[in-house]
């Protein structure tokens, strides 16, 4: 027990000695750069505090711009959907055009190919009609009957290996009594025809038994400069024409005749 106690108060001398040693400038420096150490340790909490803070802040707005993100690749994928259906809707109309217009354009050949041979037909039934002084009297006199008419006409009709359709219509007209329109109405038919294929139709008439090329190409210049379509123009011989020509084309008169030049002259002295 004794010795218990020495060992102690010995070691308890020593302990008291240490402490004499400490410089308290020492101490003090310590304990400042203690109170540093802290004060340096409270501004990193807060500062870690505050860089925590916005990080959860950067997360949440993160998670906010990629939710807005998937809604509007969602949007965009609904809507290009959406805009799939109207496209494949657009080409199943342009598809159903095509067909339409492909129909229309086979109808408008169909059409035409009809016109033409109307058109050919017309052109033999007068023709064949021109060549008969008989079968003209017969369809523009009203001294026969609409079915005497239609007998004979039904006769020449068949030699000449006409359509159904033509038939129709000369029988409509006769029974119409409106026979007699049928030159006008070819010659509308024609210039309709000949309109659609960008010229017209006319003719020279002159003194001689035919027109000289050049003369002919001549007026055809003419008249394409001041009609802006070609003519095609026939050449036929009128003894009433001294010298000179006369060109007609619809409703153009050209009269380059002596007789017109000696008319105007004519006026131009009895007005003078």
């Amino acid at each position: 027990m004794v010795n218990d106690n020495t060992y102690y108060g010995e070691r308890l001398k020593k302990l008291y000695a240490n402490y004499d040693n400490i410089d308290p400038e020492e101490h003090r420096l310590l304990q400042v750069k203690i109170n540093n150490m802290e004060i340096n340790a409270n501004e990193m909490k807060t500062e870690l505090s505050n860089l925590r803070e916005e990080v959860e802040t950067k997360e949440k707005s993160y998670a906010d711009t990629i939710a807005d993100v998937e809604n509007k690749l969602k949007d965009a994928n609904e809507s290009k959907g959406s805009i799939q259906k109207e496209i494949d809707v657009l080409k199943r109309t342009n598809t159903n055009l095509e067909d339409a217009s492909n129909k229309l354009r086979t109808k408008l050949r169909e059409m035409q190919t009809k016109i033409n041979e109307m058109k050919a037909e017309n052109t033999k039934l007068n023709e064949t009609i021109n060549k008969s002084n008989d079968l003209e009297t017969l369809l523009f006199l009203e001294v026969f009957t609409s079915e005497e008419k239609i007998r004979v006409l039904d006769e020449v009709m068949a030699k000449l290996n006409m359509s159904q359709i033509t038939k129709n219509f000369l029988h409509f007209l006769i029974q119409e009594k409106r026979i007699g329109l049928m030159p006008m109405i070819y010659k509308n038919v024609i210039v309709v025809d000949d309109h659609r294929k960008g010229f017209l139709r006319g003719s020279i008439e002159g003194s001689e038994d035919s027109i000289p090329a050049d003369v002919k190409e001549k007026l055809k210049s003419y008249l394409f400069q001041k009609l802006g379509k070609a003519a095609i123009l026939e050449y036929t011989k009128n003894e009433e024409v001294t010298a000179g020509y006369k060109v007609t084309v619809e409703d153009l008169q050209l009269d380059a005749s002596i007789e017109n030049q000696l008319e105007k002259f004519k006026e131009s002295v009895l007005n003078s």
